[in-house]
């Protein structure tokens, strides 16, 4: 693998963070630094969970409800998804979870096993069948939905409960130092990480530093008025 870069100073202000770092090292043909990947996160999160349990019926599916309002980011990413579900045969099972603007992934696809009960949260400790970036780039606020369907007979199930939890992300790509990122939410504190990008996909990521981009405008204004 290659030695992380480390990020040696950045410019938050109006939206946008200027990460400069330096580069990422390795001796490895096959880990060619190709360029860099930079992931900037908010460290605030909105949480939205639909309590409600609802049977699923053998061979059938239910269609559960839930309303995000509210939050404050421009941009629709990182996302995680909770599901607490009861049934004896999770490889019976396929989730699909619909956005606002009728974009749709797949969280589980009738996965393999006789393991029961599917408990935990998409992506970090349940790997979804379909990468959630489907949602980059969309609104996090309006109607989503979770449609649970049990594809084989003989075992029945219930939707305990999902739930969906918000937290704005930021990307950005270059091939040298700095990487510029836009569309940030100004007054709050994203965790920002630079990682090489290699013909093997991305490799160890800096360690993060805090940022809080500003609006120089309203500063300015304010500090008018106050004389």
């Amino acid at each position: 693998l290659p030695a992380a870069p480390v990020i040696t100073s950045s410019e938050a202000i109006n939206g946008q963070v200027v990460l400069t770092f330096s580069p990422a090292t390795t001796t490895d043909t096959a880990w060619t630094i190709t360029g860099y990947y930079a992931q900037c996160l908010a460290d605030e999160q909105s949480v939205f969970q639909n309590d409600t349990a609802m049977d699923i019926p053998d061979e059938g599916s239910v269609v559960s409800p839930l309303t995000v309002s509210g939050v404050p980011f421009v941009n629709s990413a990182g996302l995680n998804i909770e599901v607490n579900i009861t049934h004896p045969r999770t490889r019976h099972l396929t989730l699909t979870l619909k956005s606002p603007g009728g974009i749709s992934a797949i969280l589980w696809d009738e996965a393999t096993g006789d393991g029961e009960n599917l408990v935990g949260s998409f992506p970090t400790s349940l790997e979804p069948a379909e990468s959630l970036d489907a949602f980059d780039g969309l609104s996090f606020n309006g109607f989503w939905q979770l449609t649970v369907a049990d594809g084989l007979a003989t075992q029945t199930g219930t939707l305990n409960s999902w739930g969906i939890t918000v937290r704005d992300k930021v990307i950005g790509t270059s091939e040298t130092s700095p990487i510029t990122l836009t569309g940030l939410t100004n007054y709050h504190t994203y965790s920002c990480t630079v990682a090489a990008n290699t013909g093997l996909g991305i490799g160890p990521a800096s360690d993060a530093v805090l940022v809080l981009p500003i609006d120089p405008d309203l500063i300015f204004s304010n500090s008018f008025e106050d004389k």
